[in-house]
Parts: C-alpha cells; sequence; structure tokens
C-alpha cells in the first residue's frame, strides 16, 4: 500500500482538509464495507471480527477525487445521499492501559465514519459514473503476490497459486486467506497500488 498515505495525527488530518478545501462541492461516490470474519465452507467460523470501509469521495476542486481507506471501523452512520458543504476530522488519542487511536471524518450530517486508521490516496482520474473500488477493501496487512500469468498470481504468505482479475491490485488468497496486493513488474515482494 505503498501509495497510500496514514492519517495518524491532527496535523495531518488539518493538512489533507486544507487539501482538499475541506470537501466542499464533494460527494460520496462509493463505500465499500467488509468484516474480515467469515463461516467457511465446512461451516466454521473465523472470528477475526473488524470492518474495513473503503469510500470514494468526487468533489470539484482539486485533487477531484479522493479514496479514503478506514482500517477498524468503528461507527460509520449515513444520512441521503447529496453533496457536502464541507467536511471536519478528529483524530483522537486515548492513553491509559490500552493507548487507542481514533480517526473520524464528518461530510456535514450526511456521512460520519470513525475507525482506528485511516489512509489516503489522491485518485484524480477517477471522475464520471464508472464504479471504482473493485472488489476488496486494501489493507496495511497484504501479503505480496505475483503475477504468474493469464490472470494467475501467487500469495507469498502460503504460495499457493490462485485465479485473480488481472486489473484487481488486491485479492484475497483462497488457501490462507489473506488479502494480497499484486506487486509491480520487476519488484518481488512490492505491492502496487
Amino acid at each position: 500500500m505503498r501509495d497510500y498515505k496514514e492519517v495518524a495525527s491532527q496535523p495531518e488530518m488539518d493538512a489533507l482538509l486544507a487539501r482538499v478545501c475541506g470537501f466542499h462541492d464533494s460527494m460520496t461516490k462509493e463505500l465499500h464495507v467488509v468484516n474480515r470474519a467469515h463461516v467457511d465452507i465446512d461451516r466454521s467460523m473465523s472470528m477475526d471480527h473488524r470492518f474495513d470501509a473503503r469510500l470514494l469521495v468526487q468533489t470539484q476542486w482539486a485533487p477531484f477525487a479522493i479514496e479514503l481507506i478506514f482500517i477498524g471501523v468503528e461507527t460509520i452512520r449515513m444520512g441521503g445521499p447529496r453533496e457536502y458543504r464541507g467536511a471536519t476530522g478528529l483524530v483522537k488519542r486515548t492513553t491509559g492501559p490500552e493507548e487507542k487511536q481514533t480517526v473520524s471524518l464528518r461530510f456535514d450530517s450526511a456521512l460520519e465514519i470513525a475507525a482506528e486508521r485511516m489512509l489516503v490516496r489522491d485518485r484524480s482520474d477517477w471522475l464520471g459514473s464508472t464504479l471504482r473500488l473493485g472488489l476488496e477493501v486494501p489493507h496495511p496487512d497484504c501479503a505480496p503476490a505475483t503475477a504468474i500469468l493469464d490472470g494467475w498470481r501467487q500469495c507469498s504468505q502460503c504460495a499457493d497459486a490462485f485465479r485473480a482479475e488481472p486489473k484487481e491490485t488486491y485479492a484475497a488468497c483462497p488457501t490462507c486467506g489473506r488479502m494480497t496486493e499484486l506487486a509491480l513488474a520487476g519488484t518481488a515482494g512490492d505491492g502496487a497500488g
């Protein structure tokens, strides 16, 4: 996930909001939420419960489109779909026996997301009506995968080879369940984003 930048402090949140004009004249184009837990084919249950979310916001101001990744979503509140006048963001750390960070972003009163971590990436070319977010929500714990050929890739975690959409950078390995990130051609172990 080298092309994503983590927003881990209030100055970083303030800089993001300044760079995107506070998300003035913007809208949510897509929102994708996934639970990392699952019920397997043999009916056993993975108890790795964690919601991760991927959000695409399009705006009339440069950089025109922003992709946001939320890891460990704590809350999502949604109102009706409409354009936003602006957004506010807060990075809060609590100390004590368990140190915890919460990153929250609120678009007017229409959408609010709070999570443990937030990553951002400019997607200026992601304008128009086309759906862009793909099949998976990426996260920082992705294992590198190597393209083999004809839509096959190999997971570096378990060495299994599996078919995946060639245009999709992120795909879950069917053997070990790990999210994989397809390496760029000629860069072993480096993830594409």
